[in-house]
């Protein structure tokens, strides 16, 4: 925590250019790491690339993931279980957040309060590390990510 919320790039996991040497060797390190979302195979975006579709599917899929690894995520007023079931919540004060300038904004994959991160959230916005309990006693929602109210 005395380093903030790092997104994966910040923590070393940054996903290089497909045509990079190191490109299968860190798609492969980002996966085991717990990046959660579809990484293409460099061939797919070559493919695409050769086939003379510079903006296909594959390589638009690419650029998204290489977004993403720069950003952090939060649920907004709540906290969605369904990502980490064992995870550690941590309560950030969005106040705090929004005057470091960086831009937040609803997160386009997201749903009920998903909010992305524009980088890093700094130590200095960290309330701490908090319990179901005390989400819930202080007005926030605990949800498996099945819940109707969103």
């Amino acid at each position: 925590m005395k380093d903030g919320i790092l997104s994966m790039d910040s923590r070393g996991f940054d996903l290089p250019n497909f045509d990079s040497p190191l490109f299968r060797a860190k798609r492969r390190q980002l996966i085991a790491n717990g990046f959660k979302f579809g990484i293409p195979r460099d061939f797919q975006v070559k493919s695409e690339v050769a086939s003379g579709n510079r903006f296909g599917m594959y390589k638009q899929q690419l650029r998204r993931s290489q977004g993403i690894t720069k950003n952090t995520y939060v649920k907004f007023d709540g906290v969605d279980l369904k990502w980490s079931p064992d995870g550690i919540t941590f309560a950030v004060d969005m106040d705090a957040l929004k005057a470091t300038g960086v831009t937040i904004q609803d997160d386009p994959h997201g749903y009920g309060g998903d909010t992305e991160i524009h980088g890093d959230i700094p130590a200095s916005c960290i309330v701490g590390i908090v319990s179901d309990a005390w989400m819930n006693q202080n007005g926030f929602i605990v949800d498996d990510g099945n819940c109707e109210e969103y």
